[in-house]
């Protein structure tokens, strides 16, 4: 692995603040793995042009927050357990995370279980591990079209392909419509894996701004003008990480925004299972210009890797080349078993558990932080995330740092945000802690830390 350099060192204040937050986020967003070794502080003061005391005093912070350790004679080492530190023997709190968008707990695996008994046979295994339509067996994706019909949107199986998860179907279809340096529309705070793949697929991402509802027809309308753009990457319902959902009427604006620009747009309603009452999508009311993206990471588990695009007519052919470009199929046992859950009830009725927990949960973040959310945010259907706007005076980095301290992990406030211009604020992960009274400590601590004055820097001892 190459030695660990940060980038973007964006930070209103003190540098080695800005180095502690690039640390933070490289950590959780699982570029540097537990047990990796950083530079010395000297060469790391020389690569990104900053003195040896600011790299010094920033390694001694991220110590003090639990994510590097010093060992005399060895060098300085991403922790094993980076931020979960033992309060009872003096070193700091222990770390509640609200920072990995994650189903809070239920009965995923006996589910899984049940499933896996019933596919004990090789007459029903065996074909599974053959060559098989890169698109996904008919069962499988018709099966798919069922688990994506809500209220008067019934895609055909005919136009679903069975992929990777989500995210291989957001990456295919922009490999597909855009070239190196391209631009791609987004939310203003958008999902960190599109950030992910922008950068990866050397994509220019441009924010376009948001309201409660979403994003804000008038500014898409002029940021399709601004930047060329011919893709829109976009999250309708409990968008993250804000939670907004657009209203019938706005996604009626959508759509005709994108069908009087050439638009297309990639629709990701991983959450959508949570608001099965939600407006139309807008791959129904512009089918031929909407990619249609979800997947059971949410509803079922995050390592269950399959998820289901339905895509325009137009484009069928060459999205089914790109699945046998990039992976050829994607793999039948897992496509088997969502359709197992499915065709037997279990799909619905963790469904069900999901919507149950995340109500619960909305509701206990809305009572702890009801003096600090928007009104229009505070209503709604539940997810498992909401957001929290700071005041001015408490800038996102500065917030997740003092709150880390604290002995809570907020989403990262740079893994969302497309540019300096985007809302202040962090999004709180609500199925993160083990169990509700949990989450209330984490909430609570937030509440009381929102509630003081920042410090002009922080500290160290």
């Amino acid at each position: 692995m190459e030695a660990w350099v940060p980038v973007d060192l964006k930070h209103d204040g003190p540098r080695y603040l800005a180095i502690v937050e690039a640390l933070q986020r490289d950590i959780d967003l699982g570029r540097l793995p537990p047990g990796s070794r950083l530079l010395p502080h000297r060469e790391l003061a020389t690569r990104i042009g900053l003195s040896i005391g600011t790299v010094s005093k920033a390694y001694a912070q991220a110590e003090q927050l639990g994510l590097i350790v010093g060992k005399v004679g060895s060098g300085t080492f991403v922790r094993l357990n980076p931020g979960t530190r033992n309060g009872a023997n003096g070193e700091g709190p222990a770390q509640i995370s609200l920072g990995l968008n994650i189903p809070p707990p239920g009965h995923p695996v006996e589910a899984l279980l049940g499933v896996l008994a019933q596919m004990q046979s090789p007459e029903l295994i065996a074909p599974l591990f053959e060559y098989l339509p890169h698109e996904g067996l008919a069962t499988h994706r018709e099966a798919a079209a069922r688990w994506m019909a809500t209220g008067s949107y019934h895609p055909s199986p005919d136009h679903v392909l069975v992929c990777h998860g989500a995210q291989h179907a957001t990456s295919l279809v922009a490999r597909m419509l855009l070239e190196t340096g391209a631009p791609v529309l987004a939310e203003g705070l958008t999902y960190s894996g599109m950030k992910a793949l922008a950068k990866y697929q050397n994509l220019r991402l441009v924010g376009v701004a948001i309201d409660e509802e979403g994003l804000i027809p008038e500014a898409l309308d002029e940021a399709c003008v601004r930047s060329g753009a011919r893709l829109l990457y976009v999250m309708p319902t409990l968008h993250s990480p804000t939670a907004a959902t657009m209203s019938a009427r706005r996604r009626a604006a959508i759509a005709e925004i994108l069908e009087r620009r050439d638009l297309i747009a990639i629709e990701d309603n991983v959450y959508g299972f949570l608001y099965p009452d939600a407006p139309p999508p807008l791959a129904e009311l512009v089918p031929d210009r909407v990619f249609y993206v979800t997947s059971l990471s949410k509803c079922v588990a995050p390592g269950l890797r399959i998820g289901f695009v339905v895509t325009p007519p137009a484009y069928r052919d060459r999205m089914i080349l790109g699945m046998r470009a990039t992976a050829w199929m994607a793999t039948p046992m897992m496509a088997e078993i969502g359709r197992r859950l499915l065709n037997g009830g279990a799909l619905e009725r963790l469904a069900q558990e999901r919507r149950a927990e995340a109500r619960a949960r909305t509701d206990i973040a809305l009572s702890v932080l009801a003096r600090h959310l928007d009104p229009p945010r505070s209503a709604g259907p539940a997810g498992f995330h909401i957001w929290l706007p700071l005041p001015a005076d408490w800038p996102a980095a500065r917030f997740f740092l003092a709150a880390r301290q604290h002995g809570v992990t907020v989403t990262p406030p740079d893994a969302v945000a497309v540019d300096e211009k985007s809302p202040n604020g962090v999004r709180l992960c609500l199925g993160s802690p083990a169990s509700r009274a949990e989450l209330g400590t984490a909430l609570a601590v937030l509440r009381d830390l929102i509630e003081t004055a920042p410090p002009p820097a922080l500290s160290i001892v």
